[in-house]
């Protein structure tokens, strides 16, 4: 139950800043500071016990560069983002 609680929370923070991250046009400097700390974030995501998919914010995680949608759906980036191109 403890990770599931923590899916949520992950998926919360990240729905958040996707939300700052979609006011901003590409040249400006918080949207680019916004998706580092995603992507750190991301990172630590792997401490937990919880599938992406449980985080719920599809949608949110390809504005900020975690997944990309493919023909078979959701491709999530790797944790440690190892040769990831959203």
């Amino acid at each position: 139950m403890a990770d599931r609680n923590s899916a949520e929370i992950f998926g919360s923070v990240f729905t958040k800043l996707a939300r700052v991250v979609n006011d901003y046009d590409e040249t400006n400097d918080t949207k680019r500071t916004v998706r580092r700390v995603a992507r750190d974030l991301w990172g630590e995501t792997v401490r937990y016990d919880f599938s992406c998919y449980q985080l719920e914010c599809d949608d949110d995680l390809v504005l900020l560069g975690l997944a990309r949608e493919n023909d078979d759906g959701i491709e999530y980036a790797p944790f440690d983002l190892t040769g990831w191109e959203p």
